[in-house]
């Protein structure tokens, strides 16, 4: 068993990019390691993953709290982990020769990156590809590097590849980059010529590089690389193409670290969880407005959705500003919280004004903070909001600093068009018309204005120039509701200032959506990527043809709970990922007539816990459906009903019409109305199988299609097909033992035309949707 176990001390679980330390030297493999995964049948959640291992600690290197730790004060909890399995030969490089534009486990250095590298098809000194490396003009031009697993320490290693180096160019050499160790600079030119390193491993891991030895390179330097190999011993032999693999078992983050003594033994027991645990911890999402807004990290942010009993307004910007308070001009008038509704999509309300006239009524002021105050000092300004009215010639926000010299508000003329009324001096305003459409309609209206591009967007729409607008400088109180003369008559919401200039000019219109529709009809992957984005996962693998969903705009769940409903929507599945930070998310047409990744036969299973089991478990022939604002609809097998009896179920998803409502529910029906028998459980001792069989088992994932061949005779056919929907695994020395848990892999078999396999009449004519 060739396991490597690697944990990134000081990084948070969220964090995208991390430093790896291999810890693989202290796991204990002899007390195994357990992982589970996925759902138990197809119909139900997949679950968070979880591992169990064991660490030697004689040094007290994972006692949490002990100062002597290299790694304290780091050795907490949601520290992130990752587990994998290696298969391969005497060559412990990944990706040795480049085909098929492979690259996995190279990189370029995150500190002295080259100008660029990729595979490349000019040259090969085998096959068709190599890696193309071209240097920066400093230092050494950079490093191209690999981190090189599953080394012994005290061993000599060589290291060794084919280079070809352009005439003129600078030679290149390999480089051990954690020591500082460097081989011997390549000394031929427009030709192949294999360039060495030998050294002892001090860990068990290394981080090879290949870098010049020139400093710095030449402009234009570059250099093809082939062939790459790392073996045990002081020569290099024969190049073993297939090179390593590394099967990533888990990722996720550690739960506690459980100091223990087994007699004399120190040892720590670790378990952990994949992402689904910080999704788990996340609180319920605000609108999806409030969520695009707070996504854009604002200095203030008032969202103005505070219940009725609220006098005051607060920041949820996280960034100290102070609340909107009221504060009466002239006398009479009101400003409440709570009884407005908010833009339509949002499912919240607004702060609503109602002055007694134009001079007479009550407004709300802030001090924004310092935060505020410095942000908009040393950085261009944006300004958000939205408004609705039926009284033109008012204004409904407004930032200014402390001494009245700068000030910019946000107002409708007299004809109901937007202005901005602005100074830098501290004298005369002046009033810049953006527009000419009538926004006094008593309709809700989005508008949003970006000092650097000095462009206006209403409702989402292409920029309007504001040129005419100075820039603002310290700006540190905010006005909503107007001034005297101006006093707003009608409710605003979601008032926000951001800096920067970078500030995304695709906002606008995505902000203005989620306001109006919260984005419905969005392919329901994309949605997946927004919900995981608002909970801090940064990256979603999807796979399969995706259907649009309707909207979520109102929030009021968690991320986790929403993901939930378009994973139901989409009949797809939602794991974390084994390979790093994401998740993985498969839509429903991944399992169609899916192809079977690995055969095995029923003698290779642990016999004793196979079974072919046909029961009513997962058995439905009367489905009632709905969707949110959409009809009650019944789909119902009167066949099955009649022959069993009946197996009702509720379903609620959020599709865009009610057809598309019924077409899920008889997708369903269509599966389950009748049991069929099926292998639900796929025990094997996958160690001992073939190394090209034990690798794709490796590989096996939920969705994955195993073919059982040469059942028994009592078996309904010799062959059987099954689908994985979990599984959980042991590993010990020379031992990894799998237990996959599965679905029948025929209820994913649709009509396709033409077909012999699945266009036979009465058996594979089901229509997919």
């Amino acid at each position: 068993m060739r396991a490597v176990l690697r944990a990134a001390f000081g990084y948070a679980p969220t964090a995208t990019s991390v430093t790896w330390t291999d810890i693989t030297r202290w796991l204990h493999l002899q007390a195994g390691i357990r992982i589970s995964r996925g759902a138990s049948d197809e119909l139900s959640q997949t679950q968070p993953s979880l591992m169990s291992l064991t660490l030697d600690n004689e040094d007290g290197r994972f006692s949490s709290g002990l100062a002597t730790s290299p790694y304290y004060p780091y050795v907490r909890t949601n520290c992130p982990i990752q587990l994998g399995v290696l298969t391969g030969g005497k060559n412990l490089v990944q990706s040795p020769s480049f085909e098929n534009n492979d690259t996995t486990g190279w990189a370029a250095s995150t500190s002295t990156p080259p100008l660029a590298v990729a595979a490349d098809g000019t040259r090969a000194h085998s096959g068709t590809r190599s890696l193309l490396i071209d240097w920066q003009t400093t230092g050494t031009g950079g490093v191209v590097e690999q981190i090189v697993y599953d080394l012994r320490i005290g061993q000599t290693y060589t290291l060794s590849g084919w280079v070809w180096v352009p005439a003129g160019d600078a030679a290149v050499r390999w480089k051990l980059v954690d020591t500082g160790a460097v081989g011997t600079a390549s000394a031929v030119t427009a030709a192949w010529t294999q360039i060495k390193l030998t050294f002892t491993a001090t860990s068990t891991s290394h981080t090879i590089g290949l870098t010049t030895s020139a400093s710095p390179p030449s402009a234009g330097d570059r250099v093809w690389l082939d062939e790459v190999q790392v073996e045990t011993g002081a020569t290099s032999t024969s190049f073993d193409s297939a090179g390593t693999i590394i099967h990533w078992r888990f990722y996720g983050m550690v739960n506690g670290w459980k100091t223990s003594w087994r007699g004399l033994e120190p040892v720590v027991s670790v378990t952990a969880t994949d992402l689904f645990k910080h999704l788990n911890k996340q609180p319920q999402l605000d609108s999806l407005l409030a969520e695009e807004i707070k996504q854009a990290l604002p200095v203030i942010y008032y969202p103005l959705t505070e219940p009725s009993t609220s006098m005051s307004a607060g920041d949820v910007a996280g960034t100290g500003g102070g609340s909107l308070i009221q504060v009466q001009v002239g006398t009479g008038g009101t400003a409440t919280f709570g009884q407005q509704d908010s833009p339509p999509a949002t499912g919240s309300t607004a702060a609503a004004f109602a002055p007694a006239s134009a001079s007479n009524g009550i407004r709300l002021d802030a001090d924004m903070g310092p935060a505020a105050v410095a942000s908009t000092t040393t950085d261009f300004a944006v300004f958000e909001c939205w408004f609705k009215t039926s009284t033109a010639g008012r204004q409904f926000y407004n930032c200014r600093d402390q001494t009245f010299q700068y000030s910019i508000s946000l107002t409708l003329n007299g004809s109901g068009y937007l202005t901005i009324e602005h100074t830098n001096t501290g004298g005369t305003v002046t009033a810049s018309v953006i527009g000419s459409t009538n926004l006094a309609d008593g309709a809700w209206h989005h508008v949003v204005y970006t000092e650097y591009l000095q462009d206006v967007y209403i409702d989402g729409g292409a920029p309007i120039d504001a040129s005419a607008v100075p820039f603002m400088y310290a700006l540190r109180f905010m006005t909503i509701g107007g001034n005297n003369g101006s006093l707003w008559n009608g409710s605003v919401a979601h008032a926000v200032l951001y800096t920067g200039a970078s500030y995304d000019t695709s906002q606008p219109a995505s902000h203005y959506e989620a306001g109006t529709t919260g984005y419905s009809g969005e392919d329901s992957d994309e949605r997946m990527l927004r919900l995981a984005g608002y909970a801090g996962i940064a990256a979603i693998d999807a796979s399969g043809d995706f259907s649009p969903v309707d909207t979520q705009g109102a929030g009021g769940t968690s991320a986790l709970d929403m993901m939930r409903v378009v994973e139901a929507t989409e009949g797809g599945k939602l794991v974390s990922h084994r390979d790093g930070h994401g998740l993985i998310f498969q839509s429903r047409t991944v399992r169609y007539n899916a192809p079977v990744s690995v055969s095995l036969a029923f003698a290779d299973l642990e016999t004793n816990e196979a079974d072919l089991p046909t029961d009513d478990q997962k058995q439905i022939n009367q489905l009632t459906a709905k969707r949110p604002g959409g009809a009650t609809q019944r789909v119902v097998s009167a066949q099955s009903v009649a022959a069993f009896g009946p197996y009702p179920k509720d379903l609620t998803i959020i599709k865009m019409d009610d057809i598309q409502v019924v077409d899920a529910a008889n997708w369903v029906v269509s599966r389950y109305a009748v049991p069929e028998p099926e292998l639900r459980e796929v025990p094997v001792q996958a160690y001992g199988l073939p190394a090209a069989t034990y690798a794709a088992l490796l590989d096996a994932d939920v969705s994955t299609v195993l073919e059982i061949t040469a059942l028994p005779d009592e078996a309904p056919a010799p062959t059987t097909t099954a689908t994985v929907e979990g599984y959980t695994e042991e590993l010990r020395p020379s031992s990894h033992f799998l237990q996959f848990h599965t679905s029948r892999a025929q209820i994913g078999t649709v009509w396709s035309l033409d077909n012999t396999t699945y266009s036979v009449l009465g058996t594979t004519t089901r229509l997919a949707y």
